[in-house]
């Protein structure tokens, strides 16, 4: 998927290997070829983003599709083509109608997974101010693509009741908070080396008297299942 955007740029520079080059001034026609190039290394990164997969598909190739009709642009204006420009023109166009369209076909699966459970009341803990089991399985399919990619640590603890509101102060900002009922809380680490999750276990000890905290580095695979191993390890 990474690769899409970049066949579109080669699509919009294919003029350079069909008509002859002429001389022309760099100009307008470098600038738009260095914006082609910035546009399809994003769409590149956008393939990799923490989303559903027709969301990254649908942003990578509108994406890539408006770095295709850039390029376009910019091989018009470096060979300066004269009358054979106006039927280049009908084909950028064409590729910004479809990097439009790829752009709003994205933004449909934003309504679901992973975003809802961050979203929706019905995911939320009000009195621990944190994500509850609902949302932790529905945003199991993403944190699982995420451990593949960056290091993410899981820990598991148990604390009293009248600390619960407190938990979510004690964390990281980017890291995830969930209350699975029991007294028992799950705290996702992301981008979190071994060091940070020492910190923040030590934190939650020092501060709300956890007696223990269970951690374990997760690379994905199955979240159930490291789950499990972590509250076999709490002894519930």
């Amino acid at each position: 998927m990474g690769l899409l955007p970049w066949l579109f740029v080669v699509a919009g520079l294919a003029p350079f290997a069909v008509y002859e080059v002429r001389p022309a001034p760099l100009g307008a026609g470098f600038v738009h070829l260095l914006a082609a190039l910035l546009l399809a290394g994003c769409a590149s990164l956008y393939a990799r983003a923490l989303a559903p997969q027709p969301t990254r598909l649908a942003w990578s190739a509108g994406i890539g599709s408006l770095a295709g009709g850039v390029a376009l642009h910019s091989a018009n204006a470096l060979l300066e083509l004269g009358p054979t420009a106006a039927q280049l023109g009908m084909v950028e166009g064409l590729a910004y109608a479809l990097a439009a369209l790829g752009l709003l076909a994205g933004l449909r699966p934003l309504n679901h997974r992973p975003l809802q459970p961050l979203l929706e009341a019905r995911y939320q803990d009000a009195r621990t101010r944190t994500m509850n089991r609902r949302a932790l399985e529905a945003l199991s399919d993403s944190l699982e693509r995420l451990a593949r990619r960056h290091p993410v640590m899981l820990m598991l603890f148990e604390v009293a009741p009248e600390q619960h509101p407190r938990v979510r102060d004690l964390v990281r900002g980017p890291d995830l908070v969930f209350y699975l009922g029991k007294d028992r809380f799950l705290i996702v680490l992301q981008n979190a080396a071994p060091e940070a999750a020492l910190r923040v276990r030590e934190r939650l000890e020092r501060a709300l008297g956890v007696p223990r905290v269970c951690v374990l580095p997760f690379q994905g695979g199955d979240l159930r299942h490291a789950l499990t191993q972590l509250q076999a390890e709490l002894g519930v």
